[in-house]
């Protein structure tokens, strides 16, 4: 037989080795960030790739990769990638996309501290440029990435004033974005992200009419399956806003939230929840926005959602029937359904009497309104 030592061998062979310590993964991301700074391309483009790697290799630990994603901010990680988006880096292919796919992953860190080192005017800005720029799809689309992620969620505190000068006309960023959302050229995927970044910085105070060219967009998108998720979504965010009823109702996206709701693409029911939701509140805004919503096809996407297999729909279902049957005109609106959709009662009947129908008592609240 074999000695006892050999398994220990093979174990040890095959074993993945031990993390570094903390000192030689600050000393790898100086030793990069130095390299990515430098004005070489056959050092610059291997350090910005290396510290990539810092940031999602599965083999590292992950909190040697957080602290790794804080060293880079600290030793001034965004003041490197905002010098490789700049113009005279235009035809740069290698180590802007190289800077970009850095910034993407750290970015998706989300800590604070993160977040605070990527909120800087100059970067930010020059992220837009490059979003903007013809002619360079890829890195345009990588840019916009960029953009979502740090701008996305609550602003630091710290960095408030950075997002009030992004959002004056003055800085060109909304104009800008905007001028690409209209344009007829700009790739569907292209247009999609740039109105998330919009979403982010768009507020009444911006004095431009932005919901024109962001809604004719997601109007076009809701009819693409590989964009109508992300159309949803967005138009489930402005449909939250101070005037968002009233934005969906003119730009006529009502139609097509309601095609979505009865036939999401793939199947996706989240996506039908969402369309779903989003209708409930436009029937909450007023009377005239409920009876626009009922005479939109939602009703044929009411049985569909009830008839699913998936409790968020069929509870989003429930939502839309309670707020179409709202009072004043709750009778006339049961009528309006009787006659255009009698099998919308019949979808909300089944599982009423059945205990393990787990949206049973939604499916009765609407009975009770």
């Amino acid at each position: 037989p074999p000695p006892p030592m050999v398994p220990m061998v093979l174990h040890a062979a095959f074993m993945p080795p031990p993390p570094p310590p903390l000192e030689e993964v600050f000393a790898s991301v100086d030793d990069a960030i130095r390299d990515a700074s430098c004005s070489v391309d056959r050092l610059r483009v291997p350090a910005l790739q290396q510290l990539l790697e810092m940031v999602i290799d599965d083999d590292m630990a992950e909190e040697d990769a957080e602290s790794a994603s804080y060293r880079m901010c600290d030793e001034g990680v965004a003041a490197v990638i905002a010098c490789y988006l700049l113009p005279e880096y235009d035809g740069n292919r290698p180590v802007r996309g190289g800077a970009l796919k850095l910034l993407l992953a750290i970015a998706a860190r989300r800590a604070p501290r993160v977040r605070e080192a990527l909120y800087d005017l100059e970067l930010l800005k020059a992220l837009v440029r490059v979003a903007c720029e013809a002619g360079a799809a890829e890195n345009a689309t990588l840019a916009l990435e960029a953009l979502g992620r740090i701008l996305f969620g609550k602003v630091p505190s710290k960095c408030a004033a950075v997002k009030a000068d992004l959002q004056r006309y003055e800085s060109g960023v909304v104009p800008a974005l905007l001028n690409a959302v209209a344009d007829p050229e700009t790739p569907m995927r292209h247009g999609v992200l740039a109105v998330f970044v919009l979403l982010e910085l768009w507020h009444n105070d911006c004095g431009l009419d932005a919901a024109t060219p962001i809604l004719a967009l997601l109007k076009r998108a809701l009819h693409h399956p590989e964009h109508a998720v992300d159309a949803m979504g967005a138009l489930y965010r402005i449909s939250r806003g101070k005037f968002g009823s009233d934005l969906l109702v003119t730009s006529g996206v009502i139609h097509g939230i309601s095609v979505v709701a009865a036939d999401p693409p793939r199947d996706d029911n989240h996506v039908r929840a969402r369309a779903l939701q989003t209708l409930t509140r436009v029937c909450s805004a007023s009377q005239e926005h409920k009876w626009h919503v009922a005479r939109s096809g939602v009703l044929n996407a009411l049985t569909a959602a009830l008839a699913s297999d998936s409790y968020t729909s069929q509870v989003s279902a429930t939502g839309v029937f309670r707020a179409l049957m709202a009072e004043p005109d709750g009778a006339e609106m049961l009528r309006h359904v009787l006659q255009e959709a009698p099998q919308v009662v019949s979808a909300l009947l089944l599982g009423t009497n059945d205990p393990t129908c787990r949206t049973r008592e939604q499916r009765l609240a609407s009975f009770e309104v």
